[in-house]
């Protein structure tokens, strides 16, 4: 993400304009959560409800304007992603 907003900032169009900063492939949330576990350690208490009608049952970010316009690609997968932060976290907040 950070990549991506460095790179906007020398070639900022005129106007305003909208761009999807992300990974740029799908990630589903399950896959998300369990990569949090991995890295706590910990099994989260799930409770799975039905869906809520503003709910998204897919997004993902479509970085292509980026890409045209910067070069943007991510290099950080989810995986890596999620265990950075949790080492950064867990280092920030002295949390075991």
């Amino acid at each position: 993400i950070v990549q991506g907003i460095f790179g906007l900032l020398d070639q900022i169009p005129e106007g305003d304009e909208i761009f999807n900063i992300g990974y740029g492939k799908q990630v589903g949330l399950m896959e998300f959560i369990t990569e949090i576990e991995k890295n706590l350690g910990r099994v989260a208490e799930k409770n799975f409800l039905p869906m809520h009608p503003a709910d998204s049952k897919e997004t993902w970010s479509d970085t292509s304007k980026l890409y045209n316009l910067t070069g943007y690609n991510p290099k950080t997968s989810v995986v890596d992603g999620v265990k950075e932060f949790i080492d950064w976290y867990k280092s920030f907040y002295k949390v075991n």
